[in-house]
């Protein structure tokens, strides 16, 4: 078999403005699966606490003389027909409120778990997701700074450095800008703008700190069922807690180092600029007296 020679690959600025592009899009998908996870651990902590809406619902139906069931039923009058709805309603309401309380349903999958292991599944979900995201911003970074490095070189960071920067959403980095009215410096991004978007990495750790500690809280129901049980999900579930803060910080530090990346880059762009028009004008001061001699 003839051995196959590999055509030399020319690479030019557009392949390392693709490069940098992906790894902020592949950083953006993780991150809105970071906040999707989020977001469902959270609904799960909510139906499982005793304030819950549906337990309320229950409390109040409890009693036939309710005014809850009053208003539900208004056009029931008769006793023992009030007596029948507030029985099939009571019953819908518990059936409810056990299915969703007390076990959670994972979406896609169709399996269904105690919601004692809630901290158990949002923290294995969590510490995978938040270690894939440290490794999409780590080649986030490399791509970003091989890129900078590349259009530096050929003379061509100022359109890279903008035309990377159009692409950006959860990274808002300075840029050249139209004037604003209000007098202020259009180019720097205020510190919210900045900040909000690194506050959905903190999602993970706010939600699973809710569940663990509701978990602590109510130790003497979940002693009553299991006590083995509950000690090693205490055990576990802290474990994981300390691995998923220990990665977010993690990840927000190279995000930081992101920031820096195009920092830096704005600076080198903007002292490329400037001394552009410096020899702009010294070359056009060093024609006038030419030109006034050829007059």
């Amino acid at each position: 078999m003839d051995d196959k020679v590999l055509p030399d690959l020319e690479l030019d600025i557009n392949h390392y403005l693709d490069a940098a592009a992906d790894a902020s899009k592949r950083t953006r998908t993780v991150i809105l699966t970071v906040v999707v996870a989020s977001v469902l651990a959270f609904v799960g902590f909510l139906n499982s606490i005793d304030h819950n809406w549906m337990l309320q619902r229950v409390r109040a139906t409890s009693a036939q003389s309710s005014d809850y069931l009053k208003k539900k039923f208004p056009d029931v009058t008769d006793p023992d027909a009030l007596k029948q709805s507030h029985d099939l309603f009571y019953d819908a309401l518990m059936k409810a409120y056990v299915n969703n309380s007390y076990t959670i349903h994972v979406p896609f999958f169709g399996v269904s778990l105690d919601v004692n292991d809630l901290a158990l599944l949002s923290g294995v979900a969590f510490i995978i997701l938040t270690l894939l995201f440290r490794f999409c911003l780590a080649r986030e970074l490399d791509n970003l700074s091989f890129g900078f490095e590349k259009a530096l070189g050929d003379g061509r960071l100022d359109p890279f450095y903008h035309l990377l920067a159009m692409r950006q959403v959860l990274t808002t980095p300075p840029m050249d800008r139209p004037s604003s009215v209000d007098g202020k410096d259009p180019r720097a991004p205020g510190f919210w703008v900045k900040l909000i978007p690194k506050s959905l990495l903190a999602l993970p750790v706010v939600v699973l700190t809710l569940v663990i500690a509701h978990d602590f809280a109510t130790f003497d129901f979940g002693a009553t069922v299991s006590l083995s049980h509950t000690l090693l999900l205490y055990v576990f579930s802290t474990v994981l807690w300390t691995l998923v803060c220990t990665v977010t910080v993690s990840c927000f530090k190279v995000w930081v180092q992101i920031d820096r990346c195009w920092n830096r880059y704005w600076m080198e762009n903007q002292a490329a600029k400037k001394q552009s028009s410096i020899r702009v004008l010294t070359g056009r001061a060093d024609l006038s007296p030419a030109t006034g001699a050829v007059e």
